[in-house]
Parts: C-alpha cells; sequence; structure tokens
C-alpha cells in the first residue's frame, strides 16, 4: 500500500492494523455514516437495490476467497446459498436466535461446500468447474425432492433484543451489518497464514506444496469458507424474501457472481464491491431500457423484457475479459499512480 514520504510502520501493531492510515480512518468512517444514513434519504426502489447489492456482496465474497485468492472455480455457488437458506429458515421459524441461524446456515454451506469440493484435490481449472457445475444440479435436486425445496419454506422477520426486522427499512440495516462482518472477516482472512498460503495455491500450487504448504488442507479450507459466506448470504436473502425456494438460487446468478469478481478484480475486497455494484447497475440500466426498445421493436416485445439486462451484461463481460481483464481495481490503481506521479506520468 502506497504512503506519502516519511510515514511508515515502527512496530508489528501498526503493521497488522486493519486501518492503517488517517486517510483510511476518515474514509471508514465517512463510508459507514453514509451507509447507515442512506435509508432516510433515497425511495424504496433504490432501497431494494441496495438490499440485493449487499446480499450480493456477501456471496461474491466467498467467491473471491475461494476463486479469486484460491484459484479454485466454482459454478455452483448459489447452490450453497440454498443449502444455507434450507437449514435456516426452519430454525428460524423454531425461534432460535437470528446470530445463530446466521452462523448454522453458513457451516451447513461450508459442510457441503466441502464435500464438493474433495474433487479439487484431484483436478483443477475447467474439470473443477465442471464438477462444481454439477454439484449445483445435486444440490438442487435433492432440496426439491426431499427438502420441500419447489414449495419451500417461510421466513417469518427475526429480531434480535426484541427489535424485529419486519420492513425493507429495518431488514436494510441487518444486511449491511452482516456484509460489513464478513467483509472484516475477509480482510482478516486474507492477511493471516491461511490467506498467503491461499495466494501460494493460486500462483502454483506445485511449488506452494514444494515450500511445505499443505495444498489438500487449504484447498478444502478455501471451499469450507467460500460456502460459508454463500450460506449465509443465502439466509439473509430468504428473510429479505421472506420465503426460502430454490428458485431464488438459479444457475445464471453463478456466472453473474464469477463475472462480477471479474469485472471488479478477483483478487480484492474492493474489486468485489465495485464488480457487484456495477454489475447490478447495469442490470438495471437494462431493465429501463427494456420497455423503450420493446416499443421500437413491438414484434419482439414478448422477449426483449427478460432479454436486454442480460444481453447488457454479457457484453460487458465480454468487455471485461478483453480489455481489462484485471478489473475496475487494477484500472482505478494506474489512474491514483498517473495522478501521484503527475506530470510524470506518460
Amino acid at each position: 500500500m502506497w504512503r506519502p514520504s516519511g510515514l511508515f510502520h515502527v512496530n508489528y501493531s501498526q503493521e497488522i492494523a486493519f486501518v492503517q492510515t488517517p486517510f483510511q480512518w476518515v474514509m471508514l468512517v465517512l463510508g459507514l455514516f453514509v451507509t447507515f444514513a442512506l435509508p432516510l434519504f433515497i425511495p424504496l426502489d433504490a432501497l431494494n437495490f441496495f438490499i440485493k447489492a449487499f446480499i450480493t456482496i456477501t456471496a461474491v465474497l466467498g467467491l473471491t476467497l475461494l476463486t479469486g485468492n484460491c484459484g479454485q472455480i466454482s459454478l455452483g455457488h448459489t447452490a450453497f446459498m440454498a443449502v444455507g437458506a434450507f437449514v435456516g429458515a426452519p430454525l428460524l421459524n423454531q425461534g432460535v436466535p437470528l446470530i445463530l441461524c446466521l452462523i448454522m446456515a453458513g457451516l451447513a454451506g461450508g459442510i457441503v461446500g466441502l464435500i464438493f469440493g474433495l474433487p479439487a484435490l484431484r483436478i483443477k481449472g475447467f474439470y473443477l468447474a465442471f464438477a462444481t457445475l454439477a454439484a449445483f444440479y445435486v444440490i438442487r435436486f435433492i432440496l426439491i425432492h426431499y427438502f420441500g425445496g419447489v414449495v419451500g419454506h417461510n421466513v417469518p422477520p427475526p429480531s434480535i433484543l426484541g427489535f424485529s426486522f419486519n420492513s425493507d427499512f429495518r431488514i436494510y440495516y441487518l444486511i449491511a451489518s452482516t456484509c460489513f462482518a464478513m467483509t472484516y472477516f475477509t480482510k482478516n482472512i486474507t492477511r493471516c497464514k491461511w490467506g498467503r498460503a491461499f495466494i501460494a495455491i493460486r500462483d502454483h500450487d506445485i511449488a506452494a506444496n514444494t515450500l511445505g504448504v499443505n495444498v489438500y488442507f487449504y484447498k478444502l479450507m478455501a471451499f469450507f469458507i467460500g460456502c460459508f459466506y454463500a450460506g449465509v448470504a443465502g439466509l439473509v436473502l430468504s428473510i429479505y424474501m421472506g420465503w426460502a425456494s430454490v428458485d431464488h438460487y438459479s444457475l445464471t446468478n453463478c456466472i453473474w457472481y464469477l463475472g462480477m469478481i471479474i469485472v471488479g478484480g478477483m483478487h480484492s475486497i474492493s474489486g468485489a464491491y465495485l464488480g457487484v455494484f456495477f454489475i447490478l447497475g447495469i442490470e438495471e440500466m437494462g431493465i429501463v431500457i427494456a420497455p423503450k426498445l420493446a416499443e421500437l421493436f413491438p414484434q419482439l416485445a414478448g422477449s426483449m423484457i427478460g432479454a436486454v439486462p442480460i444481453i447488457f451484461v454479457g457484453l460487458v463481460l465480454v468487455l471485461f475479459i478483453m480489455i481489462e481483464p484485471r478489473g475496475l481495481v487494477h484500472r482505478w490503481e494506474i489512474i491514483k499512480t498517473s495522478i501521484r506521479i503527475f506530470p510524470f506520468s506518460n
């Protein structure tokens, strides 16, 4: 991380601090203030957009650790979200405290992810992607036929210390707090021994094994942690929807989640945030433009509404893969460096 001349660490506590510069403190406090004051000034549609974004960020953070940091491609992320929802929803119905339900949902997603992560011990890349894709359909089949996935489960409004999250306004604060807590955990995981092991495996697993990294253990732990995040995100999504159903966890979203970390930057927490807001913004733009295009092409109006957002997002993904494969975070770093060394930048 770049610092002004003369500003450096003098002890280990400063080196491992979560926030390391005054500017970071200002940005953190300002960001939290804006986030928690936002519902007071925006309409319901915008509030729902931010709720959806924070749920998605929670899931994508897990994928950032699994795919971005450890290099294990997963095409079944939403299936593990469904597992978390189908474990947490019945517990909420039985009056189990919300915090415990979130932990149990995460553990359920993590354990199932651990099982389906076993192929990662022998295969990787394209073959692992197809193994996780198969996991998506296996989990979906099991949930539909043995856990009432078609009908689903009612999810009552949860409460903490008598405070009930029974409106979108209140649910926003629950989901934003959950997202920030998971962001904090992600930041610390990437800076600890496990995070360094993940990166070593991603860069070259054979070299990592030669240096003493237990590749099998850390690959499985990457699946467990990534799917733990998915389980938590799945439960908070079902809380927001008021219902847990397999229809909320589609294969399309699995692809979109991978696209989000590509657009934002695969190896970065900031990339997860940027990618989610960028892709969801493009999707919303497509939803707004679709009716206008349907008026221009009435013969295609029936398919235009649903197809336009997907086409827009698909085009954005293709452009980023071709032009900026390292994502928005990398482009932002280039801009910052150019500003810092101006007028000596090219």
